[in-house]
């Protein structure tokens, strides 16, 4: 399972800002679908798995996760076999089917981060090496956990003018996540923790910009330290 995951960095000019990042875990329910989900074939069926399919969980000791079979099979010897990647493409062998039963099943444990996708073809040939049919095609959709930390980029020191008003941008800072765009498990809110000296003299946004929240900067004072918390939106 994905676990919540800190961590601390440090800055330290004119204004030190130290994130510290944190993980809110949610399971999003996966499933597998085929090209067109409700797609209606006269020869062969494709069916679908009853049970839900996420990135980092171990499905190799399942039975299968899919099936393809071709009516053809009821008169005359069938062999099945899988193409694409992740089949007889690299990564090699990652999906597998049983030539005589159709089964498909999976090999290892899935990597949203490295395929978010499989699309294969599903084969089915006589024993001669015809083609019983035409290919089937599979779509194998791999559903995001939040498994990533949020990871900061060079975050230089910022500078503000004594006295300057309330409402005067700081500075802004970013970070990324490698889980899947425009999900919740991706999405970036900010916060700050703390202030040293704690005059409450700063507040930070939602995106990540840094505003002066009293006026009374004094600069006596050279350098302000917040603490800054990063948390994923996952609601």
């Amino acid at each position: 399972d994905a676990k919540a995951r800190t961590g601390r960095y440090t800055l330290s000019f004119i204004l030190l800002i130290i994130p510290t990042p944190s993980i809110v875990f949610q399971a999003v329910i996966a499933r597998i679908a085929s090209s067109g989900d409700n797609l209606v074939r006269k020869k062969r069926e494709w069916i679908l798995p009853p049970r839900p399919l996420m990135e980092n969980e171990d499905y190799t000791q399942q039975d299968f996760i899919a099936k393809i079979r071709s009516d053809a099979e009821s008169s005359m010897d069938i062999e099945y076999a899988l193409e694409g990647i992740g089949a007889n493409e690299r990564p090699y062998g990652l999906f597998i089917v049983d030539p005589k039963t159709g089964f498909i099943r999976v090999t290892k444990v899935l990597d949203r981060e490295v395929i978010d996708t499989y699309n294969l073809s599903g084969v089915a040939k006589y024993k001669d090496g015809r083609h019983a049919e035409k290919k089937i095609d599979i779509r194998i959709k791999v559903v995001d956990v939040n498994d990533n930390p949020p990871v900061f980029g060079d975050i230089k020191p910022g500078s503000v003018k004594e006295l300057s008003a309330a409402g005067t941008s700081v500075m802004k800072i970013t970070a990324t996540d490698a889980d899947e765009p425009n999900n919740p498990n991706s999405q970036i809110a900010y916060s700050l923790l703390e202030q040293n000296p704690p005059h409450d003299m700063f507040e930070i946004r939602k995106d990540g910009t840094i505003y002066v929240k009293n006026s009374a900067l004094d600069r006596e004072v050279q350098h302000y330290l917040l603490s800054q918390n990063l948390l994923i939106n996952a609601s």
